[in-house]
């Protein structure tokens, strides 16, 4: 204790605090812990405020928090309130998990039974790009990776990355001669893209694509399925 506090009248003197501080301490009277509990609980935290609500004088409250060291234990209260919130957020979190799981698994079993009776004939060419990103999400998210696609990867050097966007618009290419013709191009390019990590700009377009099926038929090789070497 300070030379200056030792000069106080001893009940006057700020107590030695014991943990928790927010808690009833040894030798706190009834009257002076609820007049504690009256401050800490109210909305401005004022002398005045608890002195009306206990029907007390503001001088006697203002006594009870500077001997009981009102302030730090406000500041014990907080951490200890804001530790609450922190493990209730953490179990309401993992409550919602665990029902998400639930809910993907029960629409697991519903989708498996739903595809062994699905004609993949019946996917139209509009559908079919929206369940290819829905697979390549679907994927990004299990391994952890990011569900936007960027053309060019920071790590990448510039020549690494034009020749992913070559590599990319050349598998389109390929993939356009060798896949059905009814397999849409749209199609195509979202395979481009979840495979070489590229942007759709960096790609040949749909009707570019579309163009090189003319091209098909003037060629037994690419009709049979069979790529000429």
């Amino acid at each position: 204790m300070s030379e200056s506090l030792k000069l106080l009248p001893k009940n006057l003197r700020p107590k030695l605090l014991v943990e928790p501080f927010y808690e009833r301490q040894k030798g706190e009277s009834q009257a002076a812990f609820a007049a504690f509990v009256m401050y800490r609980d109210s909305e401005k935290r004022s002398y005045t405020e608890a002195a009306r609500g206990l029907h007390k004088s503001r001088t006697m409250i203002a006594r009870f928090g500077a001997r009981w060291r009102w302030q730090d234990r406000i500041e014990a209260w907080e951490k200890y309130q804001d530790a609450l919130r922190v493990e209730q957020l953490s179990k309401d979190k993992a409550e919602v998990f665990e029902m998400h799981g639930a809910l993907a698994r029960a629409m697991a079993v519903i989708l498996g039974q739903f595809l062994q009776n699905f004609d993949p004939m019946s996917l139209t060419p509009a559908a079919a790009p929206k369940w290819l990103r829905e697979i390549v999400t679907t994927q990004r998210q299990l391994y952890g990776e990011p569900i936007a696609t960027v053309a060019v990867q920071s790590s990448m050097t510039p020549e690494t990355a034009e020749q992913h966007r070559r590599n990319a618009s050349i598998y389109c290419t390929e993939l356009r001669y060798l896949l059905p013709t009814n397999v849409p191009s749209g199609i195509i390019r979202q395979m481009a893209v979840a495979k070489y990590n590229v942007a759709e700009d960096d790609l040949p377009t749909v009707e570019r694509l579309d163009s090189l099926l003319s091209i098909r038929r003037f060629m037994p090789e690419v009709r049979s399925g069979k790529w000429p070497s």
